[in-house]
């Protein structure tokens, strides 16, 4: 089997490097960029090896309560569980990693992946699910909307229990509200 032009070719190393000096960019002007809502105290860069989950970028923010995102960065990135797509559904499974991590530590951390191409129905979708998530009371009120919600929006709230599923991932339904 042959391998990806886009591994073989660099294009992921390349488009990995350029969200590391948007970041970097921004701790040094002491900027705030998006989609960060806040001052940058730090960037690390590739820590698996530190047992970060999601590893290739880490932002530490310049904030009283201490809070970071995580991101695995992605040239490209399908959303589907389909079980070929191991890209989304690590993301998926080590995200959940993450969330739970920073549970523990009681900090409201933010997790994902950041990618450059991605089709936008597909965008939109995750968007709405979580923007959803974000603005409910509560995970009754959230779980309410998501009953009466579109095919699409129920979609994506499935792909993601197929891949936690898959991974033997147990949860409830309140962290499965609080995870998106």
């Amino acid at each position: 089997m042959s391998q990806s032009t886009e591994l073989t070719g660099g294009a992921g190393f390349v488009y990995e490097s350029h969200v590391a000096a948007y970041f970097m960019s921004a701790l040094l002007a002491e900027t705030v960029r998006p989609p960060l809502q806040s001052k940058i105290k730090s960037v690390r860069l590739q820590q698996a090896a530190m047992g970060a989950p999601l590893d290739d970028v880490i932002i530490v923010f310049d904030t009283l309560i201490q809070m970071k995102a995580h991101f695995q960065v992605k040239r490209s990135l399908i959303i589907s569980s389909s079980k070929t797509n191991e890209d989304f559904k690590g993301i998926v499974v080590n995200s959940w990693k993450t969330y739970i991590n920073s549970k523990k530590e009681n900090r409201n951390d933010i997790y994902g992946a950041l990618t450059d191409e991605i089709a936008s129905s597909s965008l939109r979708n995750v968007q709405t699910v979580c923007e959803s998530a974000r603005s409910s009371e509560s995970s009754d009120s959230f779980w309410a909307i998501e009953a009466q919600a579109s095919v699409k929006f129920r979609e994506f709230i499935d792909v993601l229990r197929n891949i936690l599923d898959g991974a033997q991932i147990r949860r409830t339904p309140h962290e499965l509200y609080e995870f998106l």
